[in-house]
């Protein structure tokens, strides 16, 4: 004769192994863009001072025009658009800076338009399905 206990456990046993695995461990799984948060903050802290925050976003922008032109078939860069796009990342000293400062300035652009491309690939290589 099965005992209460007994019913109880297999009671429990079964309503554990209705619930669906992704809705047990959801909770502890961080989404790919919170894992790399932490990099994303530091590229944000790597552009503070150089572009103002319209700038930044057309960055980004720009960045992930390049990442899902590498990832997603049937995407494409308008490389005209693209390139004029750039045109709006000129630091807003430009006149007044010398040519060492202007060449320092391209370099750390170009250098954080890379870490966002890198940053947006990573996300999109991760997870294709949530990435458009």
């Amino acid at each position: 004769m099965k005992t209460p206990i007994d019913i109880l456990s297999a009671g429990l046993l079964f309503l554990a192994l209705s619930i669906p695995y992704s809705t047990t461990f959801a909770q502890n799984e961080e989404t790919v863009r919170e894992r790399l948060d932490p990099a994303w903050r530091q590229a944000r802290l790597l552009l503070d001072g150089v572009l103002n925050p319209k700038q930044q976003s057309e960055l980004n922008t720009l960045a992930y025009s390049a990442a899902v032109a590498n990832l997603c078939e049937g995407f494409r860069l308008d490389k005209d658009r693209f390139s004029a796009g750039f045109k709006y990342l000129e630091h807003e000293d430009l006149v007044s800076m010398s040519s060492d400062e202007t060449t320092c300035f391209e370099r750390h652009l170009m250098f954080n338009y890379g870490v966002a491309v890198g940053l947006f690939m990573a996300e999109g290589a991760a997870n294709q399905n949530c990435f458009l």
